[in-house]
């Protein structure tokens, strides 16, 4: 998991920054992303299900995307935490490639991890919610809008 996560922060680091951002920017967006994205996606692909042609399409979202969008959540909502941690030590805000911020916040989730039902309910809970964050940066991308980012602020 630490391995995806730093090959996640190398390969598309402001990418991860940005679905890491828009947790803490835009919870309501996030949370909205997250109901559409977990309860809709299944949904659509059980309609499809129900035609011939659309069964191949509906067992790879439900062997393929699902998960995967479920493990790349969790990459974010470590990315997320992580920076959370970073701000709160007084460490840099946004680098453009997040290793610190991926490692300390994914190395974090795996321990709460090992608490017995606490552990599991949050590695569930971090998949599902950055799932959806990861699905709507998807859709926006997929409009062809831009990720809008604040202006870094000026060193006095």
């Amino acid at each position: 998991m630490l391995a995806a996560g730093l090959l996640f922060a190398a390969i598309g680091g402001r990418q991860l920054t940005e679905m890491a951002d828009q947790i803490a920017r835009r919870p309501a967006e996030s949370i909205l992303a997250t109901v559409i994205a977990w309860i809709g996606l299944p949904i659509v692909a059980f309609l499809i299900l129900l035609t011939v042609i659309g069964i191949p399409i509906a067992l790879a979202v439900f062997i393929v995307a699902l998960p995967a969008l479920g493990f790349v959540g969790y990459l974010v909502s470590g990315t997320a935490l992580g920076a959370l941690l970073q701000r709160r030590t007084g460490g840099p805000a946004e680098p453009r490639h997040p290793y610190v911020a991926a490692l300390v916040g994914l190395l974090v989730l795996q321990v709460i991890g090992f608490v017995p039902v606490i552990g599991a309910l949050a590695i569930f809970l971090a998949g599902l919610f950055g799932g959806g964050v990861v699905a709507s940066r998807f859709w926006r991308g997929w409009r062809g809008e831009r990720a809008t980012r604040p202006a870094p602020a000026a060193v006095a």
